[in-house]
């Protein structure tokens, strides 16, 4: 399978998965849910393993897309650049978060207030994954850029 295909599979899962664990987290910290809090963990944990297998398929897709789409360098390279910060919060949301599926197994009290951090590490995740697609999108759909002759028609 090229990096291309590869890329198109697995990237809208960390945006999605992150946005899930949230809502998710967020309920368990309201209800005071156990159960709830470790299946977010969890997501939140796979989420910043397909983050990677996404940011390291989306190198291989580069290659391919900048012969494909005309004139995308540029935002592949805004894409890439906004990707590898999201990689970043998505991997210290995942640490985070298998610390708190740690502390939960060994029955610790501060599984709560890692909690409220993870709740805050996931919005500024979203938001960062969000930027992300919406920078990937504008690499091949057209009509989603600034400059785009045809938004400018439909105005």
């Amino acid at each position: 399978m090229e990096p291309t295909h590869v890329h198109l599979l697995v990237n809208h899962y960390p945006i999605f998965a992150t946005f899930i664990g949230f809502v998710i987290l967020l309920f368990g910290l309201i209800k005071n849910n156990q159960t709830a809090r470790v299946i977010a963990y969890v997501i939140f944990v796979s989420a910043a393993f397909v983050s990677f297998l996404a940011f390291q398929s989306g190198e291989g897709a580069e290659e391919i897309i900048e012969k494909l789409v005309p004139n995308s360098e540029n935002y592949i390279k805004e894409h890439e650049e906004a990707a590898e910060i999201a990689l970043w919060f998505a991997i210290g949301l995942g640490l985070l978060s298998a610390i708190a599926i740690y502390t939960t197994i060994k029955q610790k009290l501060i599984e709560k207030k890692i909690g409220i951090t993870i709740l805050v590490a996931s919005v500024i995740s979203i938001a960062f994954f969000a930027y992300v697609g919406s920078l990937g999108g504008k690499i091949v759909h057209a009509e989603l850029r600034e400059n785009s002759t045809i938004t400018n028609t439909i105005e």
